[in-house]
């Protein structure tokens, strides 16, 4: 929340009041190098205190620290000086109190606009997926609250286009953000561009807004809109097949994070679980598991999917490394961290263990819970899941439906579709053009595994690898 009052002097006196040391750190070193007066509080009380005893142009707080809740620091120094120019930093996991928060003095426009944009840039903030008729809600306020040519209007436009995978708004706060000059904000609108093109399977031009905003990188000076767009490649690198690409933005999210928050590192974990998962490097997943696990102990206050995520990776990994009692015990991990929803998110690590174990009934099951929205352009992981789930079960009528669409040279799932119709028909030829795409893209241990099910062609069957 930012209110009405602006910081523009370079000799303005600004406070910080943050426990996470990596935070209070950055944006204390960033904010002296541009030359303001820095003050810093590592603890809440400590921080209401200063606030109170002198005069800030500027408080950055954040609102979840333990001791003095945020929120009550928040509303005393309000109350002390109204006019007090306030931006908050919250991870907090209910819609109401985040709300609340923002409204504490914000404009309408502001408040909407920010937590509309927050909500779609932050899918899995929530410890309980929110409803849609309150996202919409949240939406609809932004776009009547926010004056058309500003800045706000631009996070408004992408959050809607997010939301109702509207292209033509995406391109409009796109046209905004130029207009305006400012280049976080022409990151916001390619960073809606450029998903929604790839939500609807446009991969080339995707590719090519991708490269546009990475041209911008190096001018923003925010690391969590670098990280956002870093976590947005790697995804559309796997996608399209590209996982030498996706590896070294890998490297470079990692790095991007590495000095930020809890919850930013844990994305830089995701990513690096998610690509080698997809590469099939199960030990290297079992290396970095004891890592894994670690980051998301960190990350436990911090609602996010990927604190099951990962574990189910792991878990993943450790089945097939033969290490059952592993693999257990991290599945219960997951289970015991309480998101709820999200169903689509973790639907392929379900699906992937389920087949490792070869557990046909729960293949079943999951095969049968997802839902057909889940089934994007995008959904890399799940689609290749699938159709490994699809060959165990025997299911050719529904792979001989989905399978030939995916048979095209730019994507991930291409190789896993041409298996499953090798599978299905018996055909020694599918087989083998699934190993030289498996090969070709680097996957070596599918490409192993699909040669498995080639020499069953001359037994009793070819069945799925596990």
């Amino acid at each position: 929340m930012q209110r009405a009052q602006s910081v523009q002097q370079a000799a303005a006196r600004i406070l910080i009041v943050d426990d996470e040391p990596r935070i209070l750190n950055f944006v204390a070193r960033e904010l002296t190098s541009q030359g303001y007066e820095v003050r810093t509080a590592a603890e809440s009380s400590a921080g209401l205190a200063m606030a109170t005893a002198e005069a800030y142009d500027l408080v950055i707080l954040d609102l979840l620290m333990p001791g003095l809740d945020g929120r009550d620091v928040l509303q005393r120094i309000l109350k002390r000086n109204p006019n007090q120019a306030v931006i908050v930093l919250s991870a907090l996991g209910d819609p109401g109190s985040k709300v609340m928060a923002l409204e504490l003095g914000a404009e309408e426009g502001l408040v909407y606009s920010e937590l509309a944009h927050q909500t779609m840039s932050r899918y899995g903030m929530w410890q309980r997926q929110l409803d849609n008729d309150l996202v919409e809600a949240w939406i609809a306020r932004a776009l009547a609250a926010t004056a058309e040519g500003s800045p706000a209007r631009v996070k408004a436009l992408a959050a809607n286009a997010d939301w109702h995978e509207d292209l033509n708004s995406a391109r409009a706060a796109l046209a905004l953000a130029e207009e305006l000059g400012d280049v976080e904000l022409r990151s916001t609108g390619l960073g809606s561009v450029q998903g929604l093109l790839a939500f609807t399977g446009e991969f080339d031009e995707a590719i090519e807004v991708a490269e546009a905003r990475a041209h911008l990188l190096s001018q923003i000076p925010d690391p969590d809109q670098v990280a956002n767009a870093l976590f947005m490649d790697v995804d559309l690198y796997a996608n399209v097949g590209r996982l030498v690409d996706a590896r070294d933005t890998v490297e470079r999210l990692e790095e991007t994070v590495a000095g930020l928050t809890p919850h930013h590192r844990l994305h830089g974990v995701a990513m690096r679980m998610r690509l080698e998962s997809g590469m099939g490097n199960w030990a290297g997943i079992q290396s970095l598991t004891e890592g894994t696990e670690a980051a998301v102990e960190a990350n436990l206050a911090t609602p996010c999917p990927f604190n099951v995520g990962v574990l189910l990776i792991s878990a993943l990994g450790m089945v097939h490394r033969g290490d059952e009692g592993s693999a257990t015990r991290l599945v219960a991990k997951a289970e015991s961290i309480g998101m709820i929803g999200y169903h689509d998110l973790h639907a392929a690590r379900w699906l992937n263990l389920a087949i490792a174990r070869k557990d046909h009934g729960g293949v079943r099951r999951t095969v049968d819970s997802i839902q057909q929205e889940w089934l994007t352009p995008v959904a890399w992981e799940l689609w290749a899941a699938l159709f490994d789930g699809l060959a165990m079960l025997e299911e050719r009528d529904r792979i001989e439906a989905e399978g030939p669409v995916w048979i095209r040279p730019d994507a991930y799932v291409a190789p896993f579709a041409v298996r499953a119709l090798g599978i299905a028909r018996r055909d020694a030829a599918l087989l083998a053009d699934a190993v030289n795409r498996f090969a070709a893209m680097g996957l070596d241990w599918h490409a192993q595994q699909t040669r498995v099910a080639l020499n069953q062609l001359g037994g009793a069957s070819a069945t799925p690898p596990a």
